[in-house]
C-alpha cells in the first residue's frame, strides 16, 4: 500500500504488553460486564467492557499518584463511561 506521496508503509502490531498487572475481577453494572485490572507500575485501572459490542473496547484511568478504588468506585467509573456511549457505534460519542 502507499500513502498520498506514493510512499509505501506498512502496518506492524503494537509491542507485546510488557507491563505486569493484577486482576481486580469483574464488576457488572447496569447487566453489563466489566474485567478490571489494575497495572502494577503506575497502580492505574484497565476496563474492558467485556459484554460490549466492541471487541477489546475500554478505557483506563491513571493518576500521578496510584488509586486505590473500592467496588463502588469502580462502579461510578464504569457508570460514567457508559454514559457516554453512542447506542449507535458503541464507541464513545462526541
Amino acid at each position: 500500500m502507499t500513502d498520498n506521496s506514493g510512499e509505501a508503509w506498512h502496518w506492524s502490531p503494537a509491542p507485546p504488553d510488557t507491563e505486569t498487572y493484577v486482576n481486580v475481577g469483574d464488576v457488572t453494572v447496569d447487566s453489563e460486564i466489566f474485567s478490571v485490572r489494575r497495572r502494577d507500575a503506575d497502580g492505574s485501572y484497565h476496563y474492558e467492557w467485556v459484554t460490549g459490542p466492541n471487541p477489546d473496547y475500554g478505557f483506563s484511568i491513571g493518576s500521578q499518584l496510584p488509586l486505590d478504588f473500592t467496588r463502588e468506585q469502580h462502579e461510578v467509573q464504569i457508570r460514567d463511561f457508559l454514559s457516554g456511549i453512542d447506542p449507535n457505534t458503541g464507541y464513545l460519542g462526541d
